[in-house]
């Protein structure tokens, strides 16, 4: 299963990119044949390859699945792409969050032009050509990891997440030369004063809590709302661990990572200053492993409603500027 969202920063957008982009084969509104996953469908491709992260995003609100289900069975235009005029013809999704989640799938669909490759369309004729499967589609141009502004060959060995942000801070056999960082870790550990709130610090800890397991530590909380003044120094930190520390963001959702922060800096800031956008994102984090990721992530919203908008914002910006990087991971 591929994971979009690194859980407790934002990604981030990170976990709900099941392949199983469709809705569960328990839900009612399942197509006729639910036994093959829709692959009957015309336009099976452009639902599972090109636009399967946009499905599995559609498919974690409920109106956006009744509206994924409706739209799967689609037939093909005459450029090889599932009927607009069918697509619209399906039940609105009847939310805010519902509508943009839907939005975005189309906007992937309209740039994956003969997404139906091979399917008869609606006037007999062959569909396009299409693109090459798992292709990046609309993705914006990420970090590198093997040259120009990638991430170092060599990260911090160290035993733990919490461990690798002190090493930075201390250039102990870790981030040697890169200045920025250390002052970026030494600003975060020391916020205002050593007695001072470090909330910095204490993001960065409480999301190291849980990195690399389930979040549910016995010694804490996994999120912790950084007041809008503390975001920028925050940021500059999680850039540091995205950075050197595959023990907190393993790879590759480092590059994801990186870039959202390079080319997302609002929506970030945004969940880091909302406690139950964070909190949301390890719920959807956890969905990875159950039996029913589509189910798991809708009770995620429903339960963190508070910060959906927060985590929508931020798969809008990445979908956009970092889908090349993000949707692999």
């Amino acid at each position: 299963m591929r994971r979009c969202i690194v859980p407790g920063f934002v990604v981030l957008l990170f976990a709900s990119c099941s392949s199983e982009s469709g809705l569960s084969q328990s839900d009612p509104m399942q197509p006729s044949n639910p036994t093959d996953g829709g692959s009957s469908s015309a336009c099976y491709r452009c639902f599972e390859d090109l636009c399967g992260w946009e499905a599995s995003e559609c498919a974690s609100d409920p109106g956006c699945a009744g509206w994924l289900t409706c739209a799967r069975p689609c037939p093909a235009d005459g450029n090889g792409n599932p009927s607009a005029t069918c697509l619209g013809d399906c039940p609105d999704p009847g939310s805010t969050t519902g509508r943009t989640l839907r939005d975005v799938f189309v906007g992937c669909l309209e740039a994956s032009t003969g997404c139906c490759d091979g399917a008869m369309t609606e006037d007999g004729g062959a569909g396009g050509s299409g693109g090459t499967s798992g292709s990046a589609g609309s993705g914006g141009a990420g970090p590198d990891m093997d040259g120009g502004d990638a991430q170092p060959t060599t990260p911090c060995a160290t035993d733990g997440c919490e461990a690798c942000l002190v090493a930075i801070k201390e250039q102990k056999s870790c981030a040697a030369g890169d200045d920025a960082c250390a002052s970026a870790m030494s600003d975060c550990y020391y916020e205002n004063d050593p007695e001072g709130p470090r909330h910095c610090w204490s993001y960065l800890t409480s999301y190291a809590r849980c990195a690399g397991g389930a979040p549910s530590p016995a010694d804490g909380a996994c999120s912790y709302e950084v007041p809008k003044d503390s975001a920028a120094l925050t940021a500059d930190g999680l850039a540091c661990v995205a950075t050197y520390c595959p023990q907190c963001i393993a790879d590759p959702e480092r590059q994801c990572v990186a870039c959202q922060l390079d080319a997302c800096p609002d929506e970030m800031a945004a969940v880091m200053s909302t406690l139950d956008a964070q909190e949301l994102l390890w719920c959807r984090d956890a969905c990875r492993e159950d039996a029913d990721p589509p189910a798991c992530n809708q009770a995620c919203f429903a339960k963190h409603e508070a910060g959906t908008a927060a985590v929508i914002e931020l798969y809008v910006c990445a979908q956009s500027a970092c889908k090349d990087v993000c949707e692999r991971t």
